[in-house]
């Protein structure tokens, strides 16, 4: 056991449709964003600046579950 945690993954959403899965750094590739742009969509600022609009969205996975 190496003692680091996994990445964080998130899911990514615009507005209902679910657009992606993965790490910050696998999502920002697939949607030509920086990885620091992803975190960002899963902070409450970002969310209270979305909130009734159309815009992304990303949620972190708890992965708690697994252990």
């Amino acid at each position: 056991m190496s003692g680091r945690k996994p990445p964080d993954e998130f899911a990514l959403y615009k507005g209902d449709l679910l657009v992606a899965v993965g790490t910050a750094e696998e999502i920002a590739r697939q949607q030509g964003v920086t990885a620091e742009t992803i975190r960002y969509y899963s902070t409450p600022a970002h969310r209270r600046r979305a909130s009734g609009t159309n815009r992304f969205v990303a949620v972190r996975i708890d992965r708690d579950w697994e252990r």
